[in-house]
């Protein structure tokens, strides 16, 4: 998206915010609490309308790892700290290609034995990363000698970050590419059958780290020959785009076939001129090719260099971060460096600010999470000495076991509800729910009395009178009245607001188009405010967490023009708004739900006339697929999710 039509989607968008503390005034109505005279048992099934049968949800197995991962250092001890710590979710251990195959086809397994050893019993996740790049081990790289002699003098030269003179194999040198390959094969063939190993990376155009790193810089650096620099050596050398991508996809499709049950990681970055004219186009293509052949979630994209200055997404189109946004929602990352102890503040652009590590690391999160990052690898110093933090990054980042969404219907000339049962967009089978007493409707589902089980949210419009239905599955097992709202207000939604763990009450007044929110415990008033009032012909067909701020976002839908959006919130403040896809004709948006267990709010469509559903899994507000649901039956319509 260019930037006039974003600046436009944001004029377009705009809403304005009312008072926080102009509270809408409750109700003289209090909230009696007392058991709703109706239970109806689902005792039978329904073959076309809710055949009965047990759900099952998609695995945990089957999701990218989520959430921290402690990044040790090579050579260094996982500490228990970490391994007891529970909101540290994955370990990050690192191994050099030297010391594991210290002559060819020979290996020295001991190391990552150890490793393994180690954090088995307690459960956690693993990444593996080797060390592969900056020359031979002998003269501080991290390859072996002996892939260097015979690699001969395909190489490259280049001085370091440090000053140190390096020189490595050309990219795409097949002897070194074979090379490397076998010994991804035999870590692959070790280590691929552990449940816990997760993650293995893997990498092609790094000159010294398992970063990204191409030598491209034309500054003449003192490097025969005379008045050559990185760029022309590499040119000189035989650097074509398609040796690159060559290179790249040998390597990825090594990885894919060595490690068949785990994820691959990525770390991407640009090539610049005058070796690509796109600076994108070779990690892009590696990506594209990859991907196309082994699975849009095997290959999981990262950056590294992760901090509290990167940009909030989206990015800037033209940015080195735009490839790394559009890559999602199988994305990760590793910190540029560690928070603690760095009076430089690295990790905040070189200057503190008057940021403690503590703010600079939640920072880097925050910046992190916008663009729906799976993992980060934050380093050990942190996850040792930032608790607070890192007990704030698992929050925002840890994905648990998904608990798949049902659908909840309603015929309405029988007030009969029913539950079907869903595994991503695959009906699984259906029950029976309570009937409704007349005047009242479905709203949402949420567990209000936080049983682990969720409730059916009831209004009367006729009496604004709310109510909460506990139910233990599809059966109801008590009642309470909710508080009653003013003249003029419906109940829309529920959604946590003040990140209390509890649901609130959504509110809307058609005549103002004014938001409001109730702030619950349980069935019981705890006070409220006014949101952004709508514009006009917009409302709101759900509220769910889009940008993973950990804040709850209102999703608006425009029925004449079918054009969706997201409106970010904090609290009951509005700060942003931006478009979603716009739906087909025929289609409503009638809920938002995470149906494919990613971690992202997906949207429920529905087609009145044919009563097909369908889901669009998207990543924030961009589309990123789709699929049709089960049909409802004649006379039954779509309440919650």
């Amino acid at each position: 998206m260019d930037r006039k039509r974003r600046d436009r989607i944001s004029r377009q968008l705009k809403a304005t915010t009312l008072p926080i503390d102009n509270l809408i005034q409750r109700s003289l109505h209090p909230a009696v609490t007392t058991v709703l005279i109706l239970f109806v048992l689902a005792c039978f099934a329904v073959a076309q309308e809710a055949p009965v049968t047990t759900p099952t949800p998609s695995p945990c197995e089957t999701l990218i790892p989520s959430g921290v991962f402690d990044l040790v250092g090579f050579g260094r001890q996982v500490k228990i700290s970490a391994l007891t710590n529970p909101d540290v979710d994955g370990i990050s251990v690192h191994e050099k290609w030297w010391h594991l195959e210290p002559s060819e086809g020979v290996y020295d397994w001991s190391t990552l034995d150890a490793y393994v050893a180690r954090i088995t019993p307690y459960g956690k996740n693993i990444l593996i990363r080797i060390g592969t790049m900056g020359g031979r081990h002998s003269l501080g790289g991290n390859m072996p000698d002996w892939v260097m002699d015979a690699v001969g003098a395909n190489t490259i030269t280049y001085y370091d970050s440090g000053g140190v003179l390096r020189t490595i194999p050309l990219f795409w040198d097949q002897t070194y590419l074979d090379k490397k390959k076998a010994m991804i094969a035999a870590i692959g063939a070790r280590y691929s059958g552990n449940p816990l190993v997760k993650v293995a990376t893997a990498s092609f155009a790094n000159r010294h780290s398992e970063d990204w790193s191409v030598p491209d810089s034309t500054q003449i650096d003192g490097i025969p020959p005379a008045g050559s620099s990185e760029a022309s050596r590499m040119l000189a050398a035989g650097y074509t785009h398609q040796k690159m991508v060559d290179a790249g996809t040998q390597i990825m499709d090594a990885a894919m076939a060595a490690w068949p049950n785990q994820v691959i990681y990525l770390a991407i970055g640009r090539i610049d001129r005058p070796l690509e004219q796109d600076p994108d186009s070779v990690a892009r293509d590696v990506r594209d090719a990859t991907r196309s052949r082994w699975g849009v979630n095997r290959l999981v994209i990262g950056k590294e260099i992760i901090s509290n200055v990167m940009p909030f997404a989206p990015p800037d189109p033209t940015s080195a971060w735009e490839l790394f946004y559009e890559s999602g929602p199988a994305i990760a990352g590793q910190n540029l460096s560690a928070c603690y102890g760095d009076p430089h503040c690295q990790m905040n652009g070189g200057n503190c600010n008057g940021l403690t590590a503590d703010q600079i690391l939640r920072g880097t999160v925050d910046h992190f999470v916008s663009y729906g990052g799976k993992w980060l690898e934050i380093y050990d110093d942190d996850v040792t000495n930032l608790l607070s933090a890192i007990h704030y990054a698992h929050h925002q980042l840890f994905i648990s076991c998904p608990t798949p969404t049902d659908y909840v219907l309603y015929k309405g000339n029988t007030r009969q509800t029913a539950v079907w049962h869903m595994n991503n967009n695959v009906f699984l089978g259906g029950a029976y729910g309570p009937t409704l007493p007349a005047g009242w409707n479905v709203i949402d589902v949420a567990d209000f009395n936080r049983d682990g089980n969720n409730d059916y949210v009831l209004f009367n419009s006729s009496t604004r009178q709310t109510a909460l239905w506990y139910l233990s599955g599809v059966t109801l097992v008590g009642g309470a009245f909710g508080p009653t709202l003013p003249s003029g207000w419906a109940l829309v939604a529920t959604g946590d607001f003040n990140s209390d763990g509890k649901p609130d009450y959504v509110l809307y007044n058609a005549s103002t188009r004014q938001t409001a929110i109730w702030y619950m415990n349980n069935n019981v008033y705890a006070g409220g405010a006014f949101g952004p009032a709508l514009p006009a012909a917009w409302r709101i067909a759900g509220v769910a967490d889009f940008n993973r701020d950990g804040k709850t976002d209102y999703l608006l839908f425009n029925a004449s023009t079918h054009q969706t959006a997201i409106w970010y919130l904090s609290g009951v403040t509005f700060f942003r708004g931006v478009f979603g896809p716009t739906l087909p004709s025929a289609w409503a948006l009638v809920g938002v739900a995470d149906f494919n267990g990613d971690g992202k709010p997906d949207y429920l469509l529905y087609k009145a006339g044919t009563r097909q559903t369908a889901i669009w899994y998207m990543n924030n507000n961009v589309f990123a697929g789709g699929a049709f649901g089960p049909t409802l039956p004649a006379g039954w319509n779509l309440v919650a999710p």
